[in-house]
């Protein structure tokens, strides 16, 4: 195993991270998903005008371009920024070649011109991450770090906990305060993603037994039954994408074939969605009602894939949509290109503004903004949403759309110095550190913190306040400051 040795514990050194050959692995893989890419727009050109193509090529090979950058010449960094610039591939540059009904309303300039300034953005968050990442990395002398022993069985205990909660609350055993309620969930999800991580972690590095591993899927399948008995799916993909993450810095490697089968699945599930939320109204689910929603919603699912590949033409539009349009922030962004400043003023930080104020706790301000209150603003001002709808509804725009509104291209190119240098600051300081240290945990929090594109500063704010504040609480019980081990694993050893 690649991994240092220091008499009071054992320090867990990212595989896939560190090592040059498994890094070269993800370039093919990388490679194959850019040629699928340039296919899929030659598929098009009979059907869609030159220009849109051009304009989704572009913006799709700005937001891979980190990533290849990482996988060539990254000394053991975790790849945050070029994560986050991935996902723009799908939720921007891909919506034309997917032909999502409200982007094709909007003429091939306009196209051109959002994929101008999306890629502007990219380019100077790219440009100032690079800097900053170039900067060396000295270890501190200390480092507080989590036992490999303990981290082997607190990541079971988190999965767990995670399970019991979501059991316990939908049981109606216990009655969360409402004041209280909001953070007491998000503590739980925190939970039970940090055990899904660090669970999939010791999994790929064969830390577990078949017990183990079964105790382990078996809590997992719990909290996505019950997640799912309430169709909703964004959150089952947050875990799986966490735990890839976690088996994939372990061994090396992601299971693809595996990755395949789900998102076959996802798309299933995608494809019932809006006939299973019609048919149980948005209710609730009780655990009893859990295998009976399963069950319909795969029903459901199947059908409506079976009309679509049959001859989609005659479904409602909102029966056409496939999974890829479902992650669409484009149309969003078109739509504040198309009326903003002329028809509707920007907002001018107006959702920044909400921001010190939501992380106030609420037990200190009990009338303060909900976190999701920038979001809502957004989709009220454009007339998509009334301030009643947004007690059961919330349309997400993402940090990019967010700063267009408030600002326009300055407040656009604004932001991606903000990221740049924020999360190349966070890969940075992270160089070099085991999984299983502190400094490692807390990037977690931010990694998964940015891969959810439909997040306003609101949401980011107080998801990672609240992340970094639940990680360091319960540091202060479990890990141990020891000093830095001499013998201590170099990114490159194992190239």
């Amino acid at each position: 195993m690649n991994s240092a040795t220091h008499p009071r514990l054992r320090l867990e050194f990212p595989l896939w991270l560190t090592s040059r050959p498994h890094r070269r692995r993800a370039i093919a893989i990388f490679r194959v998903l850019m040629l699928g890419v340039v296919l899929l727009a030659a598929t098009r050109l009979l059907s869609i005008h030159p220009l849109s193509i051009l304009s989704a090529l572009m913006l799709v090979g700005v937001s891979f371009y980190p990533i290849f950058r990482w996988a060539r010449d990254s000394d053991g960094t975790l790849p945050i920024f070029p994560l986050f610039a991935l996902t723009l591939a799908p939720a921007y540059g891909l919506q034309v070649l997917a032909r999502h009904p409200v982007v094709m309303e909007y003429p091939p300039t306009s196209h051109f011109a959002a994929s101008l300034k999306l890629s502007a953005f990219l380019l100077v968050a790219i440009a100032v991450w690079l800097a900053v990442t170039r900067r060396p990395t000295r270890p501190e002398r200390r480092l507080y770090i989590l036992p490999w022993d303990r981290l082997v069985w607190l990541s079971l205990a988190a999965v767990a906990v995670g399970a019991v909660f979501e059991v316990v609350v939908r049981l109606g055993l216990v009655a969360l305060p409402q004041q209280a309620s909001s953070a007491i969930r998000f503590t739980a999800s925190n939970v039970a993603l940090f055990g899904c991580f660090y669970g999939a972690y010791v999994w790929g590095r064969r830390g577990f037994g078949a017990p183990a591993i079964l105790f382990y899927l078996a809590c997992l399948g719990v909290i996505a039954a019950l997640l799912a008995a309430d169709f909703v799916i964004a959150s089952i993909v947050l875990y799986v994408i966490v735990g890839l993450a976690g088996f994939g810095i372990a061994r090396g490697r992601i299971p693809l074939l595996f990755l395949v089968g789900l998102l076959i699945a996802l798309s299933i599930l995608h494809a019932g969605k809006s006939d299973v939320r019609e048919r149980y109204a948005r209710s609730t689910a009780h655990i009893e009602e859990v295998p009976k929603r399963m069950r319909d919603w795969g029903e459901l699912g199947l059908r409506a894939t079976r009309e679509k590949l049959e001859g989609g033409e005659h479904l409602a539009p909102r029966r056409r949509t496939d999974l890829l349009q479902r992650v669409s922030l484009m149309h969003l962004f078109l739509l504040a290109q198309d009326r903003m400043p002329d028809q509707l003023p920007r907002l001018n930080g107006a959702t920044y503004r909400l921001v010190p104020r939501i992380l106030v706790p609420r037990l200190l301000m009990p009338n303060k903004p909900r976190a999701h209150d920038g979001t809502h603003l957004m989709g009220v001002h454009f007339g998509l949403i009334t301030w009643e709808g947004t007690r059961t509804t919330t349309i997400g725009w993402g940090l990019p759309n967010e700063a267009y509104v408030n600002f326009g291209l300055v407040g656009l190119l604004a932001l991606g110095l903000l990221l740049g240098a924020g999360l190349g600051q966070v890969e940075r300081l992270v160089r070099g550190y085991p999984v299983n240290s502190l400094r490692f945990i807390l990037a977690i929090v931010v990694l998964r913190t940015m891969i959810n594109t439909e997040m306003s500063s609101g949401v980011f704010a107080s998801t990672l306040l609240q992340g970094t504040v639940a990680t360091l609480a319960v540091s202060m019980v479990v890990m141990r400051k020891v000093p830095w081990p001499r013998d201590a694993h170099e990114p490159e050893a194992s190239a």
